[in-house]
């Protein structure tokens, strides 16, 4: 039986980050993706998808295997990266690292498939997320939950679905900055950057958006957070 993939067609958003030797950076991506069954291989589904970003535009192939982990190109005019990491169908993100074979990961990624479904235009959201958010995240490999907390502030986006964020805030981990975009269906995705590294937050905001929780990930790291505003 083929791996169901059908439902992942469309649009897709998000952010990565690129760790370079003078601090981490990050950036925006917007593409659309085409799902196919493999007909030589009932484990995987081929991957061919166009968009563009702060790079200027691409075009993206790639595998999904039954197991949910992804491969994919990223091809620019004269240059290309390798993408690599898992799709979670629950909150249909892909996320992993991205970079290539001489240099290897080079960054992080977390991308957002958009959908038509509960669309309100942003302009009626801003008031819910600008503010103090305060809460705790964790890492998986430990027990402790750190406090957190920082100050947003939203605008609509590219699109009318969409929002943008940016904020700021400090931690135990020291100063950082946020920037990243809320999606029509109360998700969530953003860079939570300090000096010299950076994580990818990906989640939902509840219906009220008062409430913020999910998982993030980078650098062979990753846990959980909960922000309430």
């Amino acid at each position: 039986m083929s791996i169901e993939v059908k439902s992942l067609n469309g649009q897709w958003v998000g952010v990565y980050t690129f760790d370079n030797g003078n601090g981490a950076t990050n950036g925006e991506s917007e593409f659309f993706l085409s799902f196919d069954s493999d007909p030589n291989d009932r484990t995987l589904a081929r991957i061919n998808g166009q968009g563009f970003d702060d790079a200027g535009s691409f075009t993206i192939v790639g595998t999904l295997d039954s197991k949910n982990l992804i491969n994919l190109r990223k091809n620019y005019s004269s240059h290309g990266w390798t993408y690599s990491g898992k799709l979670d169908r629950a909150l249909s993100v892909l996320h992993g690292s991205w970079g290539d074979i001489r240099n290897g990961p080079m960054g992080f990624f977390a991308f957002q498939q958009v959908g038509d479904e509960d669309v309100v235009s942003a302009g009626e959201r801003t008031w819910r997320i600008n503010g103090r958010w305060k809460g705790t995240y964790s890492a998986a490999r430990e027990d402790t939950r750190w406090p957190c907390e920082f100050e947003l502030t939203a605008s609509p986006g590219k699109k009318e679905e969409q929002m943008a964020i940016v904020g700021k805030g400090v931690d135990n981990a020291g100063a950082y900055w946020i920037k990243g975009m809320v999606l029509s269906a109360h998700q969530v995705i953003f860079v939570k950057q300090y000096a010299g590294h950076s994580w990818i937050y990906r989640g939902e905001l509840d219906e009220d958006g008062s409430v913020m929780e999910g998982d993030w990930e980078g650098k062979g790291d990753q846990g959980t957070f909960t922000f309430t505003h």
